[in-house]
């Protein structure tokens, strides 16, 4: 019997062959099985989980880059209408700095529901 929430698809698509190898070696149910079974059910799983952390890290690497992107892009935009052409230093308040954080957010929450759209 399983100590925990068995059924994770992820996992199970990959248990009958593991299932099938120790049954050749060791009989089914005895305890023998059943460690073996259960141990590499956890490692199976953790390797899976290791696998999605990773991607999910990926995934925020990107979207943070993204977000810098987007926001040094509302900035610059910003200084073009504040300054002359001659001149880079602007001066900038929290409500501007507000502002160009919320035009980068919209961008980037656009994308990502478009790109939700797309992997569904």
């Amino acid at each position: 019997m399983k100590m925990w929430n068995p059924g994770d698809a992820r996992v199970e698509n990959y248990m009958s062959e593991v299932s099938n190898a120790i049954k050749r070696y060791h009989e089914w149910p005895s305890d023998e099985f059943t460690d073996i079974y259960n141990r590499s059910y956890e490692a199976v799983l953790a390797a899976i989980t290791d696998k999605d952390n990773a991607e999910s890290i990926n995934d925020a690497r990107y979207w943070i880059e993204y977000l810098h992107s987007e926001m040094m892009s509302a900035f610059h935009e910003f200084r073009l209408e504040k300054a002359s052409e001659d001149e880079c230093n602007v001066s900038i308040n929290g409500s501007d700095l507000s502002k160009i954080i919320a035009k980068s957010k919209i961008k980037i929450y656009k994308r990502m529901n478009n790109q939700l759209k797309v992997d569904e």
